[in-house]
């Protein structure tokens, strides 16, 4: 009796120490990016208690070490352990865990500026997590490659990763085994980063504000998101709110635990000062900033750090000096092999030369910017070569799996044939049965109901109709309309006028931030059509300055909802261009 009691004690501890362990490594998942010096420490301290955790939670705690590294700059570090830890989860057939060091090697490839490796690793990532069904794991890629794409100026399908991640991130609550996930607090940071860069200054104070209300924005996280507001507001031209944005990240910074992320603010902070005019305070702090980079080796940061320093020098009427350190961090560039930064450098030179009057050194340093673009652009070009050629791969890959398991299957099959001849035929009698009543009861066949759809995300429903379009073989058509001249508060009129002349079946929805999609089940070409000549006249009134016509697409069989949409999109332009040059005069 004392004995099974024994037994039962320690199955109960067990068990406690375990949930324990996965309890303190959820808490750590958010910590790793808000306080990262004080994650790693942890990280050591839950390292020394391995044998306290199960195979799955010692990889797992492999990965926030990597992240770890990664926030806190040291990307060689993160590469390396990143790559051991692919090796375990390999042994431990743990292959769900492969995307997540995959993105981490990524992230640390861009850190280094190699972007060809780093897209192909997100390429891969991406894939693996939606073969392994991790949400976690793809939003933190489709975030990574959105930012990327934004550097590259590819803000098409950055807005597309950005908000298919946005749209993903509730269902990483209810993964499990949880792995680890970014904070929504960056995500929306990200979507925020980009529509500054597209110039759509509203949207990223929207963006950035959302951002700041989450849970998540504390320590490093909301430090960073204050900068990015600072400068926002900036560019908005309200000097009061920029500083006082700035002075609340500043309150942050002693919550910033290495040298190195430091730096990397004092240089953020250096470039919002120079704006405001107050070079003696941007010149200490890019000082500060290059004294770390140059003690730990950061070259690009260094480099990057010296072209900024250049510019508060030519601030502070220092001319000589300035352009001295703008040919040393062209110079920098070239050696690191950073295409894009020399032709920025040399840009920078041009426009130095040319504000003086001295021209033909100005047209010499254009023409090196020119050669630099060219070559950063036939880099791009190539990565974007090799990802379509990894893809291919990767669907070659796919075919070959499929078609092995096919043949093992046949295989398989033939050889329990001669043992279960009987068990076919009776198998046989009730597949017939079972397509008779398929047969019947396709032909009372219904579409899902209204109500059944509206329960269902947007998304889902439109592919919900597309589906019962195909399995019914009705016809189904799409309108597309452009709402990016409607202004944002009057689209909810808008939807309410158009839903008024539309059928109850007939599904009206918003499809992205400036498109809204409506589907006609039971609709041919020639009756959507109809149905658009009937709307125009609403779209019309609200959009004053810019009529853009409504697409029309027709349901096929191999559509899927992006292609049906973007079928749509090209008879948009197709009668936009019509239109255009029926209204221009003849030559």
């Amino acid at each position: 009796m004392d004995f099974r009691l024994l037994a039962l004690s320690l199955l109960l501890w067990s068990f406690s120490c375990v949930l324990w362990a996965a309890e303190r490594l959820d808490t750590l998942a958010n910590t790793l990016y808000q306080y990262p010096t004080l994650a790693l420490t942890q990280i050591n301290e839950l390292e020394r208690q391995a044998s306290e955790l199960s195979q799955a939670q010692v990889l797992r705690l492999q990965l926030f070490k990597c992240e770890a590294l990664l926030q806190l700059g040291d990307n060689g570090a993160a590469i390396n352990l990143a790559e051991l830890g692919e090796a375990r989860a390999k042994q431990l057939r743990l292959e769900q865990a492969d995307s997540y060091f995959q993105i981490c090697r990524a992230d640390a490839y861009a850190n280094f500026d190699d972007l060809k490796q780093s897209l192909l690793l997100l390429d891969g990532a991406i894939e693996q997590a939606k073969r392994h069904n991790q949400p976690q794991a793809l939003v933190n890629a489709l975030r990574l490659k959105g930012q990327l794409e934004n550097d590259l100026g590819n803000y098409g399908t950055a807005i597309e990763d950005l908000r298919l991640a946005l749209d993903i991130y509730p269902d990483i609550s209810s993964q499990n085994p949880s792995w680890l996930w970014p904070p929504l607090a960056y995500v929306y940071g990200d979507m925020a980063s980009l529509m500054y860069s597209t110039g759509d200054l509203r949207q990223a104070a929207y963006y950035l504000k959302l951002a700041l209300d989450t849970d998540e924005a504390k320590g490093k996280v909301r430090h960073v998101l204050l900068l990015m507001a600072a400068r926002v507001a900036l560019a908005q031209e309200d000097m009061a709110q920029a500083d006082s944005l700035l002075k609340q990240s500043k309150i942050l910074l002693p919550e910033i635990g290495s040298p190195l992320e430091l730096a990397n603010s004092y240089s953020q902070i250096a470039v919002i000062e120079l704006a405001r005019g107050r070079t003696e305070i941007a010149d200490e702090l890019v000082g500060i900033a290059l004294q770390t980079y140059e003690k730990q080796g950061k070259v690009n940061n260094y480099m990057r750090a010296t072209r900024l320093l250049a510019r508060v020098r030519l601030a502070q009427r220092n001319d000589d000096e300035g352009l001295r350190l703008l040919l040393q961090a062209a110079q920098q560039a070239e050696q690191l092999q950073l295409a894009d930064e020399v032709a920025y450098t040399q840009q920078l030179i041009s426009d130095y030369y040319a504000e003086r009057a001295e021209f033909k050194p100005a047209y010499e340093a254009m023409k090196l910017a020119a050669q630099a673009a060219a070559e950063a652009q036939k880099q791009l070009n190539n990565t974007r070569f090799m990802q379509y050629k990894a893809r291919l791969s990767q669907q070659e890959q796919l075919q070959v799996e499929t078609q092995q398991n096919i043949r093992l299957a046949s295989a398989d099959q033939r050889s329990k044939l001669s043992q279960a001849y009987g068990a076919i035929s009776v198998l046989a009698l009730a597949i017939i049965g079972a397509l008779i009543w398929l047969v019947s009861r396709r032909n009372r066949w219904q579409q899902p109901s209204t109500e059944a759809l509206e329960k269902l995300p947007a998304a889902q429903q439109l592919d919900a109709m597309l589906s019962s379009a195909k399995k019914g073989n009705y016809p189904l058509s799409l309108l597309l309309l452009s709402t990016s001249h409607i202004r944002q508060v009057d689209l909810s009129a808008l939807q309410r006028a158009l839903e008024q002349k539309l059928r109850e079946q007939d599904r009206l929805l918003r499809y992205s931030m400036d498109e809204m999609v409506i589907l006609l089940p039971y609709t041919s070409a020639q009756g959507a059509l109809q149905v658009s000549e009937q709307l125009k006249p609403i779209v019309q009134s609200w959009q004053v300055d810019h009529c853009i016509p409504i697409g029309v697409a027709t349901l096929q069989q191999p559509d899927t909802l992006d292609s049906l949409v973007k079928r749509a999109g090209v008879n948009q332009l197709s009668q936009q261009k019509a239109a255009e040059q029926h209204q221009s005069p003849a030559r």
